[in-house]
């Protein structure tokens, strides 16, 4: 038997279409901040705590189902299938939460959502990690679970710090060009449990589904109290030229422009022409030349 190492495969062996630029491993990191999700369903009267069944049902390499049952001692369902071929088939394994990091191109991240919200009928919820950008998509926004008497809540994990995804031949970017965040959804009843235990979690700040992110504040808002706005403080001394500057010339047309005028009072109060060739009306008496 040769001792010379494999190379790896030029592309993941997977039996369904596979974009080259969706191979991307989820870093152990991110699965840490969804522990106080997963030690609230470990205590749960109708869960074993050792047989708790995480699914993730989009396969890359294979390195989810072993960070995942690393981080929460639990049992993970990551299989080297077609995950839209089972959804088709009515065919999938049988689990209490799913935990998943789907392709990015094209339609998968709609399509995720719509799986894991109306189709897998998954017992306790489902945290998908996306782009941060998709809390203000449609397709996430119309299925948010809110109002009184809702069964769900749906909200957000915003980790402080921008994930580094693993590619499969070490491609890519050395850090991500977007912030990710996981969107979750759990029980209505198990949702106090769930926040009570981020409170004091370092690293992640929690948002409601349902809320929108503050819009922006117009120019004239950002103005800072001492005339200088946001966009001239962050040019720094160039910024506050311009604004200087452009007030030096209003100024000087200001000044103009009342010269101009107590020139022209002046001169119709005096009782004199304007100009020699011209009477008082302003009618010309004289050709100048």
């Amino acid at each position: 038997m040769s001792t010379k190492a494999c190379k790896p495969p030029s592309k993941p062996c997977v039996p369904f279409k596979h974009d080259f630029n969706d191979s991307f491993e989820t870093p152990f990191l991110a699965y840490t901040h969804l522990l106080p999700i997963i030690n609230h369903l470990k205590t749960l009267p109708t869960l074993q705590p050792d047989n708790l069944t995480v699914y993730d049902p989009y396969y890359c390499q294979g390195s989810a189902s072993h960070r995942i049952s690393q981080c929460y001692s639990c049992i993970c369902i990551n299989e080297n299938r077609d995950f839209y071929a089972d959804l088709n088939g009515i065919s999938w394994p049988d689990h209490d939460y799913v935990v998943t990091n789907p392709p990015y191109s094209e339609d998968h991240k709609a399509r995720c959502l719509e799986a894991v919200r109306e189709k897998l009928g998954t017992r306790y919820g489902y945290a998908v990690l996306m782009p941060e950008y998709v809390k203000e998509k449609s397709y996430y926004r119309e299925g948010v679970a809110g109002g009184e008497g809702r069964e769900w809540v749906d909200f957000i994990v915003k980790p402080e710090v921008s994930y580094d995804y693993d590619h499969f031949e070490g491609k890519g970017f050395q850090r991500s060009p977007f912030k990710s965040a996981w969107f979750c959804r759990v029980r209505a009843e198990d949702w106090a449990a769930v926040e009570g235990n981020y409170v004091g979690v370092e690293g992640v700040t929690i948002l409601r589904g349902d809320e929108r992110a503050k819009k922006r504040k117009g120019p004239k808002k950002r103005k800072r109290k001492n005339g200088e706005s946001e966009t001239e403080k962050a040019l720094g001394g160039y910024g506050r030229n311009v604004r200087a500057n452009n007030e030096k010339q209003r100024k000087e047309a200001e000044e103009k422009k009342k010269r101009a005028e107590q020139k022209n009072e002046k001169a119709g109060n005096s009782g004199q022409p304007n100009s020699k060739y011209r009477d008082e009306h302003g009618k010309r008496t004289k050709k100048r030349f």
